[in-house]
């Protein structure tokens, strides 16, 4: 291989690598989608990510905060935040450990 091609190639890598990181600057992850304070099912479904028909039982039981208004229910944001919250399981770290009987 001549000094030319060897010059070309390593040019040639350089302009590419430079290129490909442009380019990722430019693909950043998509911003995230804002829910608004009151959701009705469809939104509310999306937001905490299940499906509608259990969204819909979790509802009819009281089981989960919900607006009515005729038919349609509606979802208050920060109330399906508290909810979720509520649900929380600790994992057995946060436990204490019980005292060695003897």
């Amino acid at each position: 291989m001549t000094d030319f091609e060897t010059t070309f190639k390593s040019m040639l890598k350089e302009a590419m690598a430079e290129s490909v990181k442009e380019l990722m600057k430019g693909m950043a992850a998509p911003p995230e989608k804002v829910y608004p304070e009151y959701m009705n099912q469809k939104l509310a479904c999306e937001y905490l990510g299940m499906n509608r028909s259990y969204l819909y039982q979790k509802a009819a039981r009281n089981e989960i905060p919900v607006y009515k208004n005729g038919n349609r229910n509606f979802f208050k944001k920060t109330e399906l935040n508290a909810w979720i919250e509520s649900n929380r399981i600790r994992p057995a770290s946060e436990y204490k450990p019980l005292p060695i009987r003897k």
